[in-house]
């Protein structure tokens, strides 16, 4: 019997393909870098660097972990008024 608040999703209850990997990557804003990991998003698309991403995705949704590193965030000031919290993001 399933939860109530459980339903079962053909579409999203499938292996990581390389493809969704790729289609993910393709999508990211060019010349930004990533504050933590410090590659940037053209790196990202280099087929060897792929690969890698496709493991480490399907690895953490086997196992259903993910890289610590992946819980801290950089908050960064806003660029307009300080004194509104919804102008801050991360």
């Amino acid at each position: 019997m399933y939860k109530p608040e459980y339903c079962p999703n053909i579409f999203l209850n499938h292996d990581i393909t390389m493809e969704e990997v790729k289609r993910a990557v393709d999508k990211a804003k060019l010349n930004k870098t990533s504050r933590i990991e410090g590659f940037s998003n053209e790196a990202l698309k280099s087929p060897k660097l792929l690969e890698v991403l496709f493991h480490l995705f399907k690895n953490c949704f086997e196992h259903n972990v993910i890289p610590s590193v992946w819980l801290k965030s950089i908050i960064k000031p806003p660029k307009t008024d300080p004194r509104v919290l919804l102008n801050y993001w991360h």
